[in-house]
């Protein structure tokens, strides 16, 4: 290294001395950021962070300056903000969370749950509960996260062959699982033996060509997946202490050739029901192994290890959750229909009747058993609706040993007169000789209690002989001493009780009654004008379901509740709404989730749409379970649809608008929440001196003025939906026929404008709604409610240059100004509806600083590139 040079060193000019000069400055610095922080003590801090190359998660942070308390409060509840819940059916709209919570210290740590986008509406924190339209800073970081392009990332997929189980052994575990006996946990042999049940425990061997060894799984966000389909075969004897089994969970739920994924289908009840190669047994071993891993996900912290969660599983899980809590499995035995049988006319008929009666009597008593029944058959023809008649087949059938068949005309019988004694003895009977002697039991001691002093000896026989048998299978389940073997011969003794063999078996709703209320209260809320047509439908739609009848798919979802969170229950809600107003049921279900629904006195919109966004502030108008409405009437012109007022969905056109400077990846090694600066930039050759005398000189702080209040009345004067052009594949398939005009109203796009009357202005504005912006509103800053913080005076031109009223919002031409922002003067009736529209016309987000919000520096700081970097604020008050 060179030496200083010598005339250097005698001017004192030496590197010590350089660097002491530097340390000086730097203290003196740092002690003017602290005179900023100390000037602005509770001020609101905002800003957002991500994406990273590793994770496309857009992370929001808000705090208070100077109050520690508060801010970690915010931080530490932040996801545990409860919307309010108008009905107890809506609180599915929003998604719980699965994996178990971390301990408040370590509030920060984001697991593979909160990596998981499934849809921002289902996010309790999202939308802003006081002002309708807009939605919270969490939320703001949620619709970047959303519109972020997917990363893809490998997932583990396992499509080792799995065990074929009857769906006894299935409805068994189903009905384990919803009581929880036995708490995950206790028993880390059993947990390890009930997974083993259902996923196989025999290892295989398969191979797959190379091409094969990859595929792209077809999820939205950042578990869309580039999934190797690795053939791992299950080991055949596992550790007892092993009872996580999150892998083989995780890889069979990511599976595409049995497993639904929820996340792509609208309806669950269509998906189970009536969708080729998949099952109702399907269905119910998804939700089993969901269940398994929500189970999992509860109790253990450490889960977190593991790779492969994604939204598909995600979306399984919110289903599995749903379906356990809110339905039922009930059996029924098989009856035979019968509106359909001959019932005697006659006297003729019916003497006829008694005589084949009275000689298959006596061919009983001469063991002339295929005679009887022969005799008896031809009575039941002549009259099927007498239950002594099915009853005596019945007991000619078990002498022939036919015991199905006799099983059969003994619930006839006891379907035909309940109190037939003697019928439910004959029905205890056969099913004793089939083996299921818990339904034997259950049948004599009905004919016990129906026969009451007139019980016979044979009954009563009868049910100590099914107690019997049933004591000698729990005495032999617990003498067996190999517990594996005890496990398994525990599991079939219950599994006879789900027998299906002869049985009708019915999925029930428990929650159908809370949902047809909820409906209702939505109906009220949203003042649905053909409410109560919805009221008549909902006295019958259950009843049709419990009488075997169909009913549409999406109202059937509805009554049990097993829906998907956000878009999705909101696009069934509504869909449950037209499907019980018989004057619109023509329209039928929108084809996609975030239409619209314009009718012809009033219309309705989705949260996240533009019309939404912007119709949102209207007087009468509630934001609720995802829709805003009820909006004024709109017209619908273009394509021959001028003047058009029938019902309708309508797809709205709008660009998303993103801050781009949020959207860049930037290396997860160099992010870091940064406190952006307190203290307004030195000027280009500011001495250090001046420029921290003046910055620590109390005169220079100010507390900006907000905008003045506006006493200008805006007024809608209409809301224009315009057609746009068929895409021309849809054209085509119109023009021949394959589309009908309602099929095509369905397909079309349109472009809303609104246009306004500003004050006593004798023309109007239009502003076409071309973009679908984001409205943010804040916390308020502290304390509160009339806090004021200050700015600097050379940062006052940002807050006083650009301040625009809704009368010369038309007219504002970007670039016009230097400063970074435009501050919109909102304070007048109607103005923020106006507001916001000329965001839509230019692609602008805003902040909107309502009653309650943060003080004027605190939201235009917010707003600005030391905040959101949005650049608009709407002021209203």
């Amino acid at each position: 290294m060179t030496p200083p040079h010598e005339e250097d060193l005698h001017h004192g000019n030496n590197p010590a001395n350089l660097d002491r000069e530097i340390d000086n400055l730097s203290k003196r610095l740092y002690e003017v950021e602290l005179y900023a922080f100390e000037r602005n003590k509770g001020a609101l801090r905002v800003s957002a962070h991500g994406p990273t190359d590793l994770s496309v998660l857009v992370a929001t942070e808000m705090y208070w300056q100077g109050n520690t308390e508060r801010s970690e409060s915010y931080l530490k509840s932040r996801h545990k903000v409860s919307a309010r819940v108008e009905h107890a059916s809506f609180d599915s709209y929003w998604k719980k969370q699965y994996m178990k919570s971390l301990p408040d210290t370590n509030w920060a740590f984001r697991d593979d749950e909160d990596s998981t986008l499934l849809d921002v509406e289902c996010y309790t924190y999202y939308e802003s509960q006081s002002c309708p339209g807009t939605v919270t800073l969490e939320g703001f970081g949620l619709e970047c996260w959303d519109a972020i392009e997917p990363q893809t990332i490998s997932v583990p997929v396992s499509y080792v062959p799995l065990p074929t189980l009857p769906i006894s052994k299935l409805l068994r575990r189903v009905d384990e699982l919803r009581r929880g006996d036995i708490e995950l946990g206790q028993d880390s042999q059993k947990d390890l033996w009930d997974l083993l049940e259902m996923l196989g425990d025999e290892g295989y061997e398969l191979s797959m060509p190379n091409h094969a060894a990859c595929a792209c799984m077809p999820t939205q966000r950042e578990s869309q997946s580039l999934i190797t389909y690795r053939i791992r075969p299950y080991t055949t004897r596992r550790a007892p202490e092993i009872t996580l089994n999150m892998p083989d969970l995780y890889e069979q739920l990511n599976r595409r050739d049995i497993m639904a994924d929820f996340g792509q289908i609208s309806s669950v009840t269509m998906q189970t029901y009536a969708t080729e190669g998949y099952s109702l047994a399907d269905f119910i071993y998804q939700m089993i192994l969901s269940k398994e891993l929500a189970r999992r996900l509860e109790r253990y912290d450490h889960v977190r290890a593991y790779a492969g969660f994604t939204e598909k599983i995600l979306a399984s899980l919110i289903i599995a959750d749903r379906w356990f809590q809110n339905t039922r499995f009930v059996l029924e035995d098989i009856k035979e229909d019968f509106s359909k049988v001959h019932r005697p006319e006659t006297e003729e008929e019916r003497a006829r009747a008694e005589e084949l009666k009275v000689r298959g009597n006596r061919a009983m008593d001469g063991k002339e058993y295929e005679k009887a029944a022969e005799l008896y058959e031809q009575v039941i023809e002549i009259d099927g609706t007498n239950a002594v008649y099915r009853c005596n087949l019945s007991a000619a059938l078990a002498s022939l040993g036919k015991h199905w068949a006799s099983q059969e005309q003994a619930v006839n019988a006891t379907a035909l007169d309940p109190a037939y004694a003697k019928a439910w003895a004959r029905l205890g009977f056969a099913e004793f000789q089939l083996g299921r002697t818990l339904r034997a039991k259950d049948a004599y001691t009905r004919a016990i209690e129906v026969a009451g002093p007139s019980a016979t000896a044979t009954m009563k026989q009868g049910l100590v002989d099914a107690q019997a048998k049933i004591d000698a299978t729990l005495k032999a389940i617990e003498d067996e001493r190999d517990r594996e073997r005890q496990d398994n011969l525990r599991k079939a003794h219950l599994e006879e009780k789900w027998d299906v063999v002869g049985m009708d078996l019915h999925m029930r709703s428990i929650v159908h009654e809370r949902q047809a209320e909820g409906l209702l209260v939505f109906a009220e809320k949203m003042k649905w004008p053909y409410i109560d047509e919805v009221r008549d439908c909902l006295e019958t739609a259950y009843k049709n379901v419990q009488a075997g009848l169909a009913i549409d798919f999406f109202l059937h979802d509805w009554l049990t509740g097993v829906i998907l969170p956000g878009r999705w229950f909101a696009f069934t809600i509504m869909s449950a709404l037209i499907i019980c107003s018989p004057s619109i049921t023509d329209l039928g279900v929108a084809q996609y989730y975030n239409s619209g629904l314009s009718l012809p006195d009033c219309s309705y919109w989705r949260v996240r749409t533009v019309l939404g966004r912007v119709l949102a502030s209207l007087p009468g108008v509630v934001s609720l379970n995802g829709w805003i409405g009820p909006c004024p009437p709109v017209q619908v012109v273009g394509r021959a649809n001028d003047g058009d007022s029938r019902p309708r969905h309508a797809k709205l056109k709008a660009q998303g608008v993103l801050p781009s400077e949020y959207i860049t990846v930037i290396e997860a090694d160099n992010l870091y929440l940064e406190r952006r600066p307190e203290a307004p930039p030195r000027r280009p050759h500011e001495e250090e001196e001046s420029y921290i005398a003046e910055i620590e000189d109390p005169y220079y702080w100010v507390s900006p003025e907000p905008p003045a209040e506006q006493a200008t009345i805006c007024e809608i004067k209409a809301i224009r939906l315009e057609a746009l052009p068929l895409n021309p594949d849809i054209t085509i398939k119109v023009a021949s026929g394959e589309l009908d005009t309602a099929a095509a109203d369905k397909e079309t796009e349109y472009l809303a404008s609104i246009e306004f009357q500003i004050g006593g202005s004798p023309g109007t504005v239009t502003y076409a709604l071309l973009t679908n912006p984001a409205f943010v509103s804040l916390e308020s800053c502290y304390p509160e409610p009339n806090t004021a913080h200050h700015v600097h005076a050379r940062e006052l031109p940002e807050y006083q240059t650009n301040v625009w009223t809704v009368e010369q919002l038309k007219s504002f031409i970007p670039g016009n100004d230097s400063s970074d922002m435009i501050i919109i003067n909102a304070t007048g009736k109607g103005a923020r509806t106006l507001a916001q529209a000329w965001c839509a016309e230019r692609g602008q987000n805003a902040v909107v600083r309502t009653v309650g919000g943060p003080c004027f520096a605190c939201a235009v700081r917010a707003a600005g590139k030391l905040g959101l970097g949005i650049g608009a604020l709407i002021w209203l008050s």
